[in-house]
């Protein structure tokens, strides 16, 4: 059960009436307006709008339900002729992706609840759906110092109303009640709004030449990561497309300087999708801020209102970063850039076509021997998409093996969730979800493993493989044994002090049984350290 302490914020944004809390699992009693989940909204009227809200969502840095206060996220409504209005999205700070469905009548929207919003894997690998109900407070001692939700039995109607602008709102926060996302059986999730506004809004994307084919050009950033752009080049606009990686449709323009290109802020480069936030371009000076008594540094940005690409032996080059801003900055004194993502410092080059090199090799930088007691080792690294001659390699035909006492290890379903039966070499994009795994957008990979004795050595190695089926290998990196280990740097053995396991969705488990679950460890020194496990 997701429950939270009331901070003075929570407390300021809900007036919550002292409540007793109903027997768990109410949400037997109330019959689902829509047991289907819609992943496509039927023909219509389409309008977009930007949203925004107040509610809450479980933080899992922080380990705790927050309240948020946000705007900048994309939504949308179609409506059918019948007066049927479907709505992506429904919960501002956790998209979906699905829609839920309403009736118009006049300026009012009627939704009836529960809908289902999702099916997510749970910890046995199974699904399990997710509902949107209308939930109510409740305090869980009579100090009233931990609360939650839960289904409200007798209301599941929710109404949006439209003001004189042609907004759309709706508020129960007098009610103490949100519209919450919980389990089949009531369980709240830690995510919910109580406060919505839709304001119609078309974002000024810019149109590129029609009659020029694009050239892809390779933009190269951070440590060894990058992605393909396009390019088109009319007189003195130089037009990119896909700047921002989960865009790739949408496009900047920018001005020749001789031989520069200056890119202006405030562009909008499309929706972002994990996010679900409408993107702006946005220019930036940064400084890295290092805190080595605490361990971790942060960047500093600072907006400016254009960044200069100078061209230097066929490569453009910028000591500024691009961000992928949630808002367009028009008062930078105002207003703090808020990244979705920045690119450090990017270079661009033409690149048309791939470049057969082998790749950089993989930099591991965290690593555990096997555990008994964790039933698993694991290993963290780093695979560069570049050569050794810093040309762009397409992803699409990278791969990488691990090596376990210098021989390919296979990896085969009957011991790793994969949708074949056997594999060694794994594609640089490939996610199980779970125990192969990658930062989608990053360079950074996970491997768990499962070999509890025998194993002398463990190497990493990624490779190219040409459209001619050959090969092209980076050197290995071994992660224990051999010349390049780092077993013995790589972590520090400090005794832990406590460990604490939750569901994927955030919900504290005392006593685990079989399944996957989110394992957070502190350590005596006070550090910390989470990720994903496996109880068998």
């Amino acid at each position: 059960m997701i429950n939270f302490t009331l901070a003075l914020a929570a407390m300021s944004a809900l007036a919550v009436a002292p409540v007793k809390a109903p027997v768990p699992a109410p949400a037997a009693a109330v019959e689902a307006a829509s047991a289907e989940v819609i992943y496509d909204a039927p023909e219509g009227t389409s309008t977009t709008y930007m949203r925004s809200g107040i509610g809450y969502a479980y933080d899992y840095e922080e380990w705790e339900v927050v309240i948020k206060d946000e705007g900048g996220y994309a939504g949308e409504m179609v409506e059918t002729t019948d007066g049927t209005v479907y709505i992506k999205n429904p919960l501002v700070f956790y998209p979906t992706k699905t829609w839920i469905k309403g009736q118009r009548d006049g300026g009012v929207i009627t939704v009836q609840l529960p809908q289902a919003v999702g099916e997510f894997v749970d910890e046995d690998f199974g699904s399990e759906a997710f509902y949107l109900y209308r939930m109510n407070f409740v305090w869980l001692d009579d100090a009233h110092t931990e609360g939650t939700f839960y289904v409200d039995e007798e209301n599941q109607t929710i109404t949006l109303e439209q003001d004189a602008d042609g907004n759309w709102n709706f508020s129960i926060r007098d009610d103490n009640s949100i519209i919450g996302m919980a389990y089949e059986d009531g369980e709240w999730s830690g995510f919910g709004d109580f406060e919505q506004c839709y304001v119609p809004y078309t974002p000024e994307e810019v149109e590129i030449p029609a009659d020029i084919e694009p050239v892809r050009m390779a933009m190269t950033y951070g440590e060894g990561n990058g992605h393909f752009v396009s390019c088109i080049e009319d007189g003195e606009n130089v037009y990119l497309g896909g700047i921002h990686s989960d865009c790739p449709d949408n496009w900047v323009v920018a001005k020749k300087d001789g031989d520069n290109l200056v890119i202006e802020s405030g562009q909008y480069i499309g929706i972002d999708p994990t996010v679900y936030r409408y993107s702006y371009l946005e220019a930036a000076d940064y400084t890295l801020i290092d805190y080595p008594e605490w361990g971790f540094s942060f960047a500093w940005y600072e907006p400016i209102e254009e960044m200069t690409f100078t061209l230097v032996d066929g490569v453009y080059t910028t000591e500024s970063c691009l961000v992928v801003n949630p808002e367009k900055i028009t008062d930078p004194v105002e207003q703090a850039l808020d990244p979705i993502v920045a690119y450090a410092e990017p270079c661009l080059k033409e690149q048309a076509g791939d470049v057969a090199a082998a790749p950089l090799a993989p930099i591991v930088t965290d690593f555990m021997e096997y555990d008994a007691d964790w039933g698993m080792g694991y290993i963290i690294f780093d695979l560069p998409k570049v050569s050794e001659d810093g040309d762009l390699l397409n992803t699409d035909s990278l791969y990488y093996n691990m090596y376990v006492n210098d021989v390919v290890f296979v990896f085969y379903n009957d011991e790793y969730p994969i949708d074949v039966d056997e594999m060694e070499n794994v594609p640089y994009n490939y996610s199980n979800g779970w125990d192969i795994d990658l930062d989608k957008g990053s360079i950074q990979h996970y491997l768990y493993y499962y070999i509890e004795y025998g194993v002398e050595s463990i190497a990493l190695q990624s490779f190219f493989e040409a459209e001619d089926g050959t090969r092209y290998y980076s050197d290995k990196t071994y992660v224990l044994g051999g010349t390049d280990s780092v077993a013995d740097t790589s972590m520090a053995k400090v005794e832990a002090v406590s460990v604490e396991y939750y569901t994927l969705s955030g919900v504290r488990v005392a006593n685990p049984t079989a399944g996957i679950y989110i394992q957070r460890t502190t350590y005596a020194d006070g550090t910390t350290q989470v990720q994903k496990t496996l109880k068998r």
